[in-house]
């Protein structure tokens, strides 16, 4: 009988030489990068954003290269000297003279720099499993599976160094053609009504607020008049749901489609156009707690990623509570939610609008304000268009208009934006 040579201490051998012979690559390319920014610092831009300290294998090499980094945001050379006044620790200073000695070129320090990144990823990915294995039979599953997640998030958050250096005052003069292409508002979607930008919709539950977006997007799809406004750019919209399962948005636009009576080209584009991504009951977020801060997800960039070629005018968060890390740190976690829509914003050039359910005492006053949505006043603030829906009181003379005791919806001004009110 023959035995294989890759199995049990010859395969065990054949790892660890692998290991070995990778750790060896990772450690001259570390001392590559390292001597080549020492004798080309105009190097040190190409890299600063592909690769942080914390990915240095050798944590003499991760300190040194922290201290590139700062001496480059003070416009300071990395010489061998000025590293080793940096740097007191003797052990450094020696590293330093080793490493200076082995100085040829940085012609190749964006490639090291992502072998590094690449190297520290996997070696912390390792270190992630190494203690759910230790912990898995300690902790219930689900607890162990949203530690992993918060985890890969965190790793994913600690991706390219975020360049806090300001550009020269000359990068920053607008030329003849930017000042001539600039606008004064984003993209117009609805006329006076939605642009490419944040939006808040905020009602007491129970108030249709849904319905009520699920009919605009059916009415963006076909480009026709939304609230007697014109439709500028037409476009689909997902909704991100957390709230109501898929097959019961489906019903509802169904019936809104039956009301509208719709041609089937019309009918069948409405379909295509108003789109659910149904994530009720999973722990998708766009931002969550970790270590007490609160940090970003993947989510927003995910979905511009996925986006980029088939972009939606509307992009739709509901509810909002659903989304948010932890309404403990309120305005931290609403601003967190803000940068997310912002992030998709920019890549996608459409509006985000956040779905939200209004603060109790708010909700009897039926006040009309930005600031009637539950919780802190950063969302409000963050928000570049603010919806608010009251339901309708026919007893309460301040719901009228032109003594129309009608069901409808009413478009009037807002300082200076359209505010819509519910009667009906």
């Amino acid at each position: 009988m023959t035995q294989r040579r890759d199995s049990g201490p010859h395969r065990a051998l054949g790892n660890d030489r692998l290991n070995a012979s990778r750790r060896a690559i990772i450690s001259r390319a570390e001392r590559a990068l390292l001597s080549g920014l020492m004798i080309e610092p105009d190097a040190v831009p190409r890299v600063a954003d592909l690769v942080s300290p914390a990915d240095f294998s050798n944590d003499g090499h991760g300190k040194v290269f922290a201290a590139i980094l700062a001496l480059s945001d003070d416009d300071i050379a990395a010489e061998p000297e000025t590293l080793m006044n940096a740097l007191k620790d003797r052990r450094h200073r020696e590293l330093i003279v080793s490493l200076f000695a082995d100085a040829t070129t940085a012609a190749n320090a964006t490639h090291y720099a992502k072998l590094i990144k690449s190297a520290g990823t996997r070696r912390r990915l390792r270190a992630l499993g190494s203690r759910l294995a230790e912990q898995e039979d300690s902790r219930d599953p689900a607890e162990l599976i949203a530690r992993a997640q918060a985890e890969l998030d965190a790793l994913l958050a600690d991706g390219p160094r975020i360049q806090t250096r300001p550009p020269p005052r000359r990068v920053l003069i607008p030329s003849d053609v930017e000042i001539a292409r600039a606008t004064l508002s984003p993209r117009c979607i609805v006329d006076r009504y939605l642009y490419a930008d944040v939006a808040q919709v905020v009602a007491p539950g129970g108030t249709g607020k849904t319905t009520l977006l699920l009919y605009e997007a059916a009415t963006i799809s076909l480009g026709a008049p939304l609230w007697g406004l014109r439709i500028e750019q037409p476009g689909w919209t997902l909704f991100v749901t957390a709230e109501d399962r898929r097959e019961r948005l489906l019903a509802r636009l169904r019936e809104i489609v039956a009301a509208l009576k719709l041609s089937e080209p019309q009918r069948r584009r409405v379909f295509d156009s108003v789109i659910f991504w149904d994530i009720c009951g999973s722990s998708l977020k766009l931002a969550q707690l970790i270590q007490g801060n609160v940090v970003l997800t993947r989510l927003a960039d995910d979905l511009g990623r996925a986006y980029r070629d088939d972009r939606p005018a509307v992009v739709t968060f509901d509810p909002l509570v659903s989304f948010g890390a932890s309404e403990n740190a309120v305005n931290d976690n609403e601003q967190a939610l803000i940068t997310s829509a912002r992030r998709i914003v920019r890549t996608l050039d459409c509006c985000v609008r956040f779905v939200h359910h209004i603060g109790k005492a708010n909700a009897r006053a039926a006040t009309l304000h930005q600031y009637s949505g539950r919780g802190g006043s950063a969302l409000a603030d963050g928000s570049r268009m603010t919806f608010v829906l009251q339901a309708w009181n026919p007893d309460d003379e301040v719901h009228l208009r032109d003594h129309d005791r009608r069901p409808r919806y009413h478009l009037g001004p807002c300082q200076s934006l359209p505010c819509l009110d519910r009667f009906g």
